[in-house]
């Protein structure tokens, strides 16, 4: 089951950031495939760790790339439902980020 998601306004706080990063890991870590699970934390535990270091623009390039990998996974190894889920919070942080 997917987390709760509330909309932020864009360019939220580090705690903004934060907490939609740990919704994002704890929906990833439901993922049935195990392979696609470890890629996708991996994409998210990087841009995490940008944020941690101050560098929101660094932290978009591995939260477009799960996006891109969720965009290949819909209908195969991720559910829609579970691509569309993941795909709204990556919308959210990449809002929150300020990412182009």
């Amino acid at each position: 089951m997917l987390s709760r998601r509330c909309h932020m306004p864009p360019g939220g706080g580090t705690e903004a950031r934060g907490a939609a990063m740990g919704r994002l890991i704890v929906d990833v870590q439901v993922v049935s495939s195990d392979a696609i699970q470890n890629a996708l934390l991996a994409k998210v535990e990087a841009a995490r760790d940008l944020v941690a270091k101050r560098n929101l623009t660094g932290a978009c390039g591995p939260i477009d790339a799960f996006i891109s990998q969720v965009q290949a996974q819909s209908g195969k190894k991720l559910t829609l439902a579970q691509a569309n889920g993941l795909l709204v919070q990556a919308d959210e942080i990449r809002a929150l980020l300020l990412c182009r």
